[in-house]
């Protein structure tokens, strides 16, 4: 019977991030995982940290030449470059600090 339940649990859980394929996309709250990129900014799980809800995407994996435009403080992926900006995004908008430019273009070409 635990076995079954641990087995549904395991069904219903979303992936690790490990296991998200090129191009996942969800909202995260915390840290943004390692081959992951902010998409957007959408409020605070903690309290104590501002825009702490983020739209990430993985990036690592994505086909060649494939580009994304990410938001100013995310993680640039290793094989990713940027290729333009900074731009205004306004999913990048935090609710202190300057508004635009906020984000950039980046590439794996």
């Amino acid at each position: 019977m635990l076995t079954a339940a641990v087995i549904g649990v395991a069904l219903v859980a979303p992936p690790a991030p490990a296991l998200a394929a090129p191009g996942d996309q969800r909202w995260s709250c915390g840290s943004v995982p390692a081959g992951w990129v902010v998409l957007a900014y959408g409020g605070i799980c903690d309290p104590n940290t501002r825009a702490s809800y983020l739209f990430v995407q993985q990036a690592e994996g994505m086909p060649a030449g494939s580009s994304l435009t990410v938001c100013q403080f995310s993680p640039i992926p290793g094989g990713w470059r940027i290729v333009y900006g900074p731009v205004h995004v306004s999913a990048c908008v935090v609710n202190w600090g300057s508004s635009s430019p906020n984000a950039y273009i980046i590439s794996n070409s």
